[in-house]
């Protein structure tokens, strides 16, 4: 099974799980503040857009964004991720459809029914070689 690699693991956001969970923990908003937020939350999230940046820039909206699916949806079986191969520059959008994402939090099995009914409305194509920079280890770098 081909596994995508976190190929910025340790730059952009922490290497190892336990830093990259104190670090999420950091970016909620305080636990005095989050009830009433959740209070605010519509009744039913179907979706949600975060910035793909480095937690530094960004990951207090990422963070306050999973935290709110959190709270309507206990369990999510898939999250599509757009814009994630940093180095592909091909002429129709890419689909990483099978396999699993590595990352430091674990490794993430590809919701392969998904890219498949993806890949079958042909707005994408199939090719993980797209996300060939992304498989490549860098020393130092991916520490899952």
């Amino acid at each position: 099974m081909q596994a995508r690699k976190p190929i910025v693991a340790g730059q952009f956001y922490p290497g190892q799980k336990i830093f990259c969970v104190d670090e999420i923990n950091q970016c909620l908003p305080p636990e005095s503040d989050r009830s009433g937020l959740a209070d605010s939350l519509p009744e039913t999230i179907v979706a949600g857009i975060v910035p793909h940046a480095g937690w530094t820039f960004s990951g207090p909206l990422a963070a306050l964004v999973f935290w709110a699916v959190k709270q309507r949806h206990e369990h999510v079986h898939t999250f599509v991720i757009f814009g994630a191969a940093h180095g592909y520059f091909g002429q129709s959008p890419a689909v990483y459809d099978r396999g699993s994402w590595m990352t430091p939090l674990g490794e993430v099995a590809i919701d392969e029914e998904m890219a498949d009914a993806i890949l079958n409305t042909g707005a994408a194509i199939s090719d993980l070689d797209a996300h060939g920079s992304e498989r490549t280890t860098r020393t130092g770098q991916n520490s899952v």
